[in-house]
């Protein structure tokens, strides 16, 4: 700018222009393109001050980020390590959409579960040929170094096809949580590497690198997430087949000792969590891991060195780890568990993964109601027969009502000859159940008495011999005997089942039933079985422990989406034996582990490496299946 005006505001408001003189102008603003001298003197002497600051913040800028980045992942820590009451209120997954996941999972599963299947069939059959006499073409027959390469080659495809299983193993042991999948990492980048250096050597001399042995591992791991991920959505599947599910939970203070399982109508939040979380062989494999790797370098050192073959060092601690990565460690419990969740559904049930299966193994109890031995459609009304001298109407209201308080059995087909009848329910007060097999209460000031011919006779209300039928229920209004009901029990076979099975196991059913005329002798006669074992607790104890409901810290073990007895005696049976299993199948499969190691670790140190191939290795982990299948065979019989 050449000139610049001020302006302002005289006392009589009127404005005022001030010129800027033109010598002042010209010395404070410089011609355009141009700067003044002193200006470029200024500019020079903190020119240096400038490329001092610039090169401080080119050394600092990369620290400062660092920190940042630091003081992220702190934070990220620090919410991972919340309590885990919060991590549970997050959004849980809808089952529909969980078992759709689960579908596209298996897809994915399945195609990478047959390349890995292929290529170690292929591996499996290369180092069978070389100990036996199984034929083999061109440089295989002779070369050791083609042999190694061409298992390096197809452990790396085996390992591309289960490449999510291979990070997270090698994750696991950064988060200083390792397990079975960490082992079978190990393994794999072992003899991978191994596989390598033998095969760039000129003369080897060590043998077969155990490239199958680890193939074989992995593909078992694919092949049991598949099988996970096959439970999960037989479960899932289970929870969108109906809207009116019920729910299994673990509770205890229902009987004196023990847990019991208690189906209620409570709600299902948190089945597809408790399915994900991790099973037990993650506690028995995040201990053992670490000893086996410690271990194989230990016996590694002792068994090369200690004998003056320091060079195949490497070789010998491959063999361990692969020999010490059991087939089963991946599959003891996804196995067993998509069986056992595969023949659940088909009875209606499903079980939320191992923290439900935990649940269902520690319970010893299993609470049997009346919709359980008799369910809706198998009672109805017979015979009514009301007494001379009272009024129709009254005495099936009466009675009606009470057995809708009581919320027995009986309650639907009384509450059907109400409606039936034209009938309105009355106002019950203080119900009260006797543990002589009946109830009182007050109804429109009259006391009212229902229940079976021995409670009647207790109340000192004498019932006729001719009257006294069984399965009959005897209403009596003040003292006097008023209305006899005959009821019409109908057995089911999936109830007969059900009781067999409670008999032959180890569960101890408890029978709280509010249905006075369901006794152990009426259940002897209407499904010809024993029913010696049977415990009945008095009758209104029964009342506590059917009315019980699921506590503040009570989660779902089990859902069952049909009605009786044998969904609820199928996942109870069933998920112990399954509870049992696979702890079995986990510590024989850690046993296996341990073993493997001590009979390769003891072969390498005495020398006879003809001893330790991969076909005797792979034969002697094959073996270590057979638990295994017994133990999935105990679950479907």
């Amino acid at each position: 700018e050449s000139a610049v005006a001020q302006s302002g505001t005289d006392a009589g408001g009127e404005d005022t222009e001030k010129p800027v003189p033109a010598e002042t102008a010209e010395a404070e603003v410089p011609a355009p393109g141009e700067e003044s001298q002193e200006d470029a003197e200024e500019n020079e002497e903190e020119a240096p001050h400038r490329d001092r600051r610039k090169a401080k913040e080119r050394i600092l800028s990369p620290v400062i980020a660092l920190m940042a980045l630091i003081t992220m992942r702190r934070k990220q820590k620090k919410t991972e390590k919340e309590p885990a009451a919060e991590h549970e209120e997050r959004p849980e997954m809808e089952p529909k959409k969980a078992a759709r996941r689960c579908a596209a999972l298996m897809a994915g599963l399945r195609f990478r579960g047959r390349i890995a299947t292929v290529a170690s069939l292929v591996m499996a059959y290369i180092s069978y040929a070389v100990s036996t006499s199984l034929p083999l073409t061109g440089a295989l027959k002779v070369s050791v170094r083609a042999q190694a390469a061409l298992l390096m080659v197809l452990e790396l495809t085996v390992m591309m096809a289960g490449l999510d299983i291979f990070t997270e193993g090698i994750l696991s042991m950064f988060r200083k949580k390792p397990g079975a999948r960490s082992l079978l990492a190990v393994s794999c980048v072992l003899s991978v590497l191994d596989a390598a250096i033998i095969a760039l050597m000129k003369n080897p001399t060590m043998g077969l690198p155990f490239c199958a042995v680890s193939a074989l591992s992995m593909t078992f791991s694919i092949w049991g997430e598949y099988w996970r991920c096959g439970g999960q959505r037989s479960g899932y599947r289970v929870l969108t087949s109906s809207s009116n599910l019920y729910t299994v939970t673990g509770e205890k203070g229902l009987t004196a000792k023990n847990v019991a399982l208690l189906k209620s109508r409570s709600s299902l939040r948190g089945f597809v969590r408790r399915s994900e979380e991790e099973d037990y062989s993650g506690r028995i494999f995040g201990v053992l891991v670490p000893v086996i790797l410690i271990a194989a370098l230990v016996m590694g050192v002792v068994a090369s060195i200690g004998h003056g073959t320091a060079k195949n060092f490497f070789h010998i601690v491959s063999v361990m780890i692969a020999a010490s990565s059991a087939f089963s460690a991946t599959i003891c419990y996804s196995l067993p568990f998509a069986v056992a969740a595969r023949s659940l559904s088909r009875s209606g049930a499903a079980v939320a993964g191992w923290p439900g299966v935990k649940d269902i193994g520690n319970s010893r109890h299993v609470v049997i109601t009346d919709s359980d031995m008799f369910p809706k459609g198998t009672v109805s009304m017979g015979n009514v027969r009301i007494l001379e001298g009272t009024f129709v109407d009254k005495v099936i209201s009466y009675t009606g009502s009470v057995m809708a308080v009581s919320g027995s059995g009986l309650a639907e087909p009384f509450a059907e000859l109400i409606r039936r009848n034209g009938y309105t329910f009355s106002r019950v007060e203080s119900f009260e159940p006797h543990d002589g097999g009946g109830m009182t209460a007050i109804i429109n000031g009259d006391t009212v008495c229902v229940g079976n011919g021995g409670f009647m006779n207790l109340v000192g209300i004498r019932v006729p011999a001719k009257l006294n039928t069984k399965y009959s229920v005897f209403t009596a209004i003040n003292g006097s005997l008023v209305g006899i009901f005959n009821l019409e029990y109908r057995a089911t076979g999936s109830v007969q089942e059900a009781l067999v099975t409670l008999i032959h196991s180890n569960l101890e059913p408890v029978f709280a039933i509010r249905d006075f005329n369901i006794t152990p002798q009426m259940i002897k006669s209407k499904f010809r079985l024993p029913t010696d074992d049977f415990r009945f607790p008095p009758y209104a104890e029964r009342f506590r422990i059917s009315g019980a409901e699921p506590g503040e810290d009570s989660r779902v073990a089990a859902a069952i989406a049909r009605e009786g007895m044998g969904p609820l005696v199928d996942i109870a049976e069933r998920g112990r034996r399954l509870f049992t299993g696979v702890r079995a199948g986990t510590i024989i499969s850690a046993a296996g582990c341990l073993f493997g190691l001590l009979m390769t670790f003891l072969i390498c140190w005495t020398g006879t490496f003809d001893n330790a191939t991969v076909s005797n290795v792979i034969t002697f982990m094959l073996l270590w299946l057979i638990p295994t299948a017994v133990i999935i065979w105990g679950i479907q019989r």
